[in-house]
């Protein structure tokens, strides 16, 4: 914690203690359209930029669940022969039971019938956290920024998770100090977060290492502030925010030699209290479901079946259950990461089967429940 202290202390004051929050029903529903862009560097290398644009639109609901829709307008990468992903893409992503799931709309997608012949099955990944992942940035910066009392992936009061992937989120490694102020009177919404890299490496198959000296001991891994807000009939709201990921410098000589390495902004052009005057692009009413939250799943693996109105049930559904034993018992739970991009575009297919037995599930359900009104 010696460090962090040495980094911010000169630049912010800040308190260490998290405040006490009122109750979220406090918050009434609100709707948040804004732009979203995004840039990645490398030090030492002046052509390489990741750039990323596009608009947002937040919605917030009188329960406490969020939905961020984020459409892209521009995407380049210095590294790929193509401009990445097309503009108008949409990537919805949405709070569900146990997790969040996550939907991409190409263009053609948008406003076809789901019936219509030759278009593609509409499908939906799943992850096992409370949040869009660090990584996909032009999510997770509106959420942090406009979720009221968000769920930060805390382990005390002076420690949280401090890489926000799904392969590594509970691994007992990935654990920093943070530093989080929210914003006055109400303090539902964060000011300023800080966190600390406590010297780990996370490589991409899950596995970790030590950072080399200076940076053994520590840095800071992202920072977050929200630079402007606004008073929306009494609820003072983030309307510009930044976030920094940061990196070690390549022949750092102190844990302070860093760089950022992903700088995300955001600014909020327009709220709407009950959300009725900004409306999202609609989702396709029936999907398949890649469902990765049951655990017991490997290498990839996920369960699937039919959605219909964007309408998910916890891991600790009866039906989801039964499907998920009947995946865990199956030879491919033990596929391998090389066959798993192929397997699962297999599965869009057979999920096809999968879709008609939804009304068998619809009526089991019906027939458990006045089964059980009848005890």
């Amino acid at each position: 914690m010696k460090f962090c202290v040495l980094i911010f202390c000169a630049s912010f004051a800040l308190s260490i203690a998290i405040c006490s929050v009122s109750a979220k029903d406090s918050i009434p529903a609100f709707t948040a359209e804004g732009i979203v862009s995004c840039e990645q560097f490398r030090p030492f290398n002046t052509n390489y930029l990741v750039k990323t644009d596009g608009k947002v639109l937040f919605s917030y609901t009188s329960n406490g669940l969020w939905q961020v829709q984020f459409t892209y307008e521009h995407f380049y990468h210095p590294g790929l022969p193509f401009p990445g992903f097309e503009s108008n893409t949409v990537v919805d992503c949405m709070r569900i039971p146990d997790g969040i799931r996550q939907i991409i709309i190409a263009p053609s997608e948008i406003g076809a019938p789901t019936n219509e012949v030759g278009r593609t099955t509409p499908y939906a990944t799943t992850q096992n956290m409370p949040f869009p992942q660090i990584v996909q940035q032009e999510l997770f910066l509106p959420w942090l920024s406009l979720c009221p009392d968000p769920e930060l992936p805390l382990i005390d009061s002076n420690h949280m998770r401090f890489l926000l992937r799904d392969n590594v989120f509970n691994d007992p490694k990935n654990k920093g100090a943070f530093v989080v102020d929210y914003i006055n009177p109400d303090r539902h919404f964060i000011s300023e977060l800080f966190v600390t890299n406590n010297g780990v490496a996370f490589q991409s198959d899950g596995s970790s290492i030590e950072f080399p000296k200076p940076y053994d001991k520590g840095f800071l891994q992202f920072s977050y502030k929200a630079l402007a807000t606004t008073n929306c009939q009494g609820m003072i709201l983030p309307v510009s925010a930044v976030l920094c990921e940061y990196a070690p410098r390549p022949g750092g000589s102190s844990e302070a030699d860093i760089y950022p390495a992903m700088v995300t902004r955001l600014y909020i052009e327009q709220i709407s209290l009950g959300g009725h005057s900004l409306k999202s692009t609609p989702i396709p009413t029936s999907y398949i479901a890649l469902d990765s939250r049951p655990a017991g799943l490997n290498n990839g693996v996920t369960v699937n079946y039919g959605i219909t109105n964007d309408q998910w049930y916890s891991t600790n559904d009866r039906i989801i259950k039964h499907v998920a034993n009947f995946y865990r018992r199956q030879p491919f739970n033990r596929i391998n990461e090389k066959d798993r991009v192929s397997r699962n575009r297999g599965v869009i297919f057979c999920a096809f089967g999968i879709l008609a037995l939804v009304p068998i599930a619809i009526l089991v359900r019906t027939k458990l429940n006045n089964n059980n009104n009848k005890k």
